[in-house]
């Protein structure tokens, strides 16, 4: 396509400065002997800056995919061969990076993609699978604030997903019963006849039950038709 745009002088240079002013982040990396992730930084003069994340020798780590939490500090999370989710941070607008770190997100060394959506929530999509190269499915969407955590875990108690739901809090520091997002878990675990502990005494019976077989019956209900 072919686009011919005619602006007064002043409007021109008006223009111009805006888009110098314009700083992209591509995220990429390299596959050539030990994969690495690195930031492509443009700012707008016409060619483009590369910046590398630190990494630990022997840690394959590629296709990163960034968000920003507040003006000038993003963050990366990054598929690898270790079986989880590794992350970096920046705070100078992707200049400088930290090295990177394992999160608790298991991994597969499959890829993985994340959206910022209008309202700060997060969604990750990856396979939350903790073997490498192991199988690429199921394929899972995450979502951070009240929309994941206890939002997610809630969802998986109605469709019977989960077996047992361990609820821990210092009871020297926190009332549970002052925190809605917990008293609407508990009630979910009541109403779908999901054993829950909210202690480390009646945690370790649910397991030892688990273990030998005393919460068999729920496959009953788990996989009870629908009328």
């Amino acid at each position: 396509m072919l686009c011919y745009v005619s602006l007064f002088p002043p409007l021109w240079e008006s223009v111009r400065a805006t888009v110098q002013r314009i700083t992209l982040l591509a995220p990429a990396s390299t596959e050539k002997g030990q994969w690495r992730p690195f930031i492509d930084i443009y700012e707008g003069n016409g060619s483009w800056r590369k910046v590398a994340i630190p990494t630990d020798d022997g840690i394959n780590m590629i296709q990163p995919t960034l968000w920003e939490s507040e003006k000038g500090c993003i963050s990366a999370l990054m598929r690898t061969n270790k079986e989880k989710i590794y992350r970096s941070d920046s705070h100078d607008g992707g200049n400088s990076w930290c090295r990177a770190y394992p999160t608790e997100m298991p991994n597969n060394n499959s890829g993985i993609d994340l959206a910022k959506m209008d309202d700060g929530t997060l969604a990750l999509v990856c396979n939350p699978v903790g073997d490498n190269w192991g199988a690429r499915s199921p394929i899972s969407l995450f979502l951070s604030h009240n929309q994941g955590g206890h939002q997610q875990v809630d969802a998986r108690i109605a469709y019977n997903e989960i077996d047992l739901v361990l609820l821990f809090t210092d009871p020297n520091t926190t009332d549970p019963w002052d925190n809605a997002q917990m008293i609407e878990t508990i009630r979910s675990c009541d109403k779908n006849n999901v054993p829950v502990a909210t202690n480390l005494a009646s945690a370790e019976m649910l397991i030892m039950g688990l273990q030998r077989g005393d919460l068999d019956w729920r496959e009953m209900i788990r996989n009870k038709p629908v009328y």
